[in-house]
């Protein structure tokens, strides 16, 4: 995975930003030097600087709006040095180090600078892929930006007591084959069988055994990420590596929701059951128009 960016030669080195700047401080405001004019020194008020910060921030949202985070983080789990670091007195397991994240985001050309590099930091940490091993906010909201130096950070699928079920989507819609079939005189549409959701899953260097993979399949069905595509099959809420039919719910109900004359996308309720913020819409508006 780790060859799906182009390598450059630019290092942290060459970046004229602090490492320990966060991405949205901003600087303090100075005062005005002997001779500088009123003129040059309104120009710098928190206001103007305030609205210059609002506006390159948008720039960045926009230009990174189909951003695929899944697989970027795919590939600095697979690049990255995961290993357990020592912070104070505690040992931390399985994290990685913010600046060496940092550094490889810009070594292999994600961002071509520390403040583009924070930029998309902060969208893993506010998707909920990585999180602050140290200062994790038990509700889940991003408690200050993402940051260089060092500063542990834990991708979320190394986490026993974290369940990603976004990302496990993601891995099954990305290589199940999701098409119409047929079982018995009845036809389903948009259906995958249940031993190619365990195929999909032991593509991960994560799973490394069917049972692991099956596991993963069965807390998708408890997460309503996958269903049952047979209505009333005996044991239905039990996941079967096998011939069984499957289909994503979201996409069902994204569908159902998209034929009524009142909707227009996606309800508020099936995104905030998903977990999806507006930063992640576009990927799931993306699956549903493939």
């Amino acid at each position: 995975m780790s060859g799906v960016f182009d390598r450059s030669k630019l290092m942290l080195g060459d970046v004229g930003l602090m490492l320990s700047s966060p991405i949205h401080t901003p600087r303090s405001l100075r005062t005005p030097s002997a001779g500088a004019s009123p003129k040059a020194f309104f120009n710098k008020s928190p206001s103007t600087k305030d609205a210059s910060a609002a506006k390159a921030e948008r720039s960045l949202e926009e230009r990174f709006e189909n951003l695929d985070t899944f697989g970027l983080v795919s590939s600095m789990r697979n690049s990255l040095t995961v290993r357990d670091h020592l912070h104070g007195l505690k040992l931390y397991q399985k994290t990685f180090v913010g600046q060496e994240a940092i550094k490889w985001m810009i070594q292999n050309r994600v961002a071509e600078n520390l403040e583009v590099a924070l930029f998309i930091g902060g969208m893993l940490y506010q998707q909920g892929l990585i999180y602050d091993a140290v200062r994790d906010d038990e509700d889940g909201d991003l408690v200050e930006p993402f940051k260089a130096g060092y500063h542990l950070y834990r991708f979320s699928g190394d986490d026993e007591n974290r369940f990603d079920a976004d990302l496990w989507e993601h891995v099954l819609s990305s290589h199940v084959v999701v098409r119409d079939r047929r079982q018995g005189l009845k036809k389903y549409p948009d259906t995958f069988l249940g031993l190619e959701a365990v195929q999909a899953c032991l593509k991960s260097e994560e799973v490394k055994t069917r049972a692991e993979a099956k596991e993963i399949c069965q807390k998708l069905i408890d997460a309503q990420v996958i269903e049952a595509a047979v209505p009333n099959e005996v044991n239905d809420r039990t996941f079967v590596d096998g011939m069984n039919l499957y289909r994503f719910v979201c996409k069902r109900d994204s569908m159902s929701e998209l034929s009524s004359p009142a909707s227009s996308g996606l309800s508020r309720g099936s995104s905030a059951r998903l977990g999806l913020g507006s930063s992640r819409n576009h990927i799931l508006e993306h699956k549903l128009s493939n």
